[in-house]
């Protein structure tokens, strides 16, 4: 799922809303005074200077939504986003009718109460808010900006990657999860303590987030209500073992040399190696349209990552092993769409860390893939599956897994008759 070129700060109702304030002229009362005084709270805990005034705006819900429609439709070309949509429905990771965009536009609009656009350098909070909450976004947001200051949020994969969604979302963990801190130690300072100071809260967050919020987040697909909140939660935890380890000082090595996967920061230690950093193995497939046949035609590609594939498999199955996708070392998949029957065809190319590793999700995603079509294997053979899909009710294309080594590729939609071509092809990947 790709990510907007701003910095959310998403409230969960893990603070009270209300209207306390008064808006004028497009500004609340006093407000330039109060982001004066939290700005230097905000640079004294990170240990940063800011190098001038932040330019800062107030919007209503109604402006959020146009101005969110805008962004999106400006960076995510709408053939992209039918794209995603797509890539997503086939997977299974959100209904095959749901209005990706609109969902989205009225999931943000609901749950954002402050942003920073890196782009206009502009920190903008959203309507009315209690001071308790307007401080802890306004400290956030801040921290956004004294980011962005420091390194150039425009030089980072947030705002560069086109096709890494895991990579743009590590980086995303990185920069919330840093303004998460601050924004925590801005709250506990009048008790001389900080967030490096108390025990792993994440699960507890992820309890309590797990029935909180407005309707729509509660209601989301777990895949959008995950990443939502993946760069929040996961990523305060990761830099919370940063500081414990070298302090701000290590926090800011990272904004120069960023995670460059949810692996990372699913698993600190593996950034941490000091000898050799556990890096991600980038994977290159062929297109692959000669070999499906006649009209079928290349939409997307993308990369999962660890995060997305443990969400992927426990969308299916509800005791999968916790470890299933934790061996990752990296992902490729492609999809594909027939003229003019509509049909989508995925092409997902996966690499691990050991034969064992591969092994277990090879097992693991075939019973998701068992449950996702309600049908069992149609042909096995030693470390290859077909099974039989339906689609609408009628026999339909086939979905095929085969396992070499640390290495296992899904084909899922392809057309029987078109199988063994593809597979040739795709088994002829290439990893770096």
């Amino acid at each position: 799922m790709r990510k907007y070129g701003i910095l959310l700060c998403v409230v969960l109702l893990l603070w009270p809303t209300g209207t306390q304030g008064q808006e004028k002229d497009g500004k609340v009362d006093s407000l330039e005074s109060v982001i004066e005084e939290i700005a230097l709270d905000v640079s004294d805990i990170r240990g940063l200077k800011f190098d001038g005034p932040i330019k800062y705006g107030v919007k209503s819900k109604d402006e959020l939504r146009k101005y969110l429609q805008k962004l999106i439709r400006e960076e995510l070309p709408k053939d992209k986003l039918l794209a995603d949509q797509k890539a997503l429905a086939k997977f299974g990771l959100i209904p095959a009718d749901l209005d990706l965009e609109s969902f989205l536009l009225e999931l943000y609009t609901e749950q954002v109460a402050g942003f920073y656009d890196w782009r206009t350098k502009t920190l903008y909070l959203i309507g009315d808010t209690q001071e308790a909450l307007l401080r802890a976004v306004i400290s956030h947001e801040l921290t956004h900006a004294l980011q962005d200051q420091y390194v150039g949020i425009a030089n980072l994969p947030i705002s560069r990657e086109k096709e890494n969604d895991d990579r743009i979302m590590a980086t995303q963990a990185l920069l919330e999860g840093d303004a998460n801190s601050v924004m925590i130690d801005y709250a506990l300072r009048p008790t001389g303590k900080d967030s490096t100071m108390l025990p792993n809260i994440e699960p507890l967050i992820e309890e309590f987030t797990s029935t909180m919020g407005g309707k729509l987040m509660t209601t989301a697909p777990a895949f959008i209500r995950s990443n939502i909140l993946f760069p929040y939660i996961s990523g305060f935890t990761f830099i919370q073992q940063m500081r414990q380890s070298g302090g701000w000082e290590q926090v800011d090595r990272l904004l120069e040399q960023p995670p460059q996967s949810t692996e990372q920061i699913l698993h600190p230690e593996k950034y941490l190696e000091t000898e050799e950093i556990d890096l991600p193995t980038t994977v290159t497939l062929p297109q692959l349209t000669g070999e499906l046949g006649e009209g079928w035609t290349f939409i997307d590609k993308n990369t999962l990552g660890e995060f997305n594939i443990k969400i992927l498999v426990n969308e299916f199955l509800e005791d999968a092993p916790k470890t299933i996708a934790a061996g990752w070392d990296g992902d490729l998949y492609q999809i594909y769409e027939h003229e003019p029957s509509g049909k989508i065809a995925l092409v997902w190319f996966t690499t691990w860390d050991s034969d064992i590793d591969a092994l277990e999700f090879f097992g693991g995603y075939a019973s998701a893939l068992e449950k996702k079509y309600g049908s069992e294997t149609a042909g096995v053979e030693q470390y290859s599956l077909v099974f039989s899909t339906q689609e609408d009710g009628t026999p339909a294309a086939q979905a095929y897994m085969e396992l070499r080594g640390n290495d296992v590729l899904v084909l899922d939609g392809v057309p029987g008759e078109s199988i063994d071509a593809v597979k040739a092809s795709a088994w002829r990947a290439t990893k770096q």
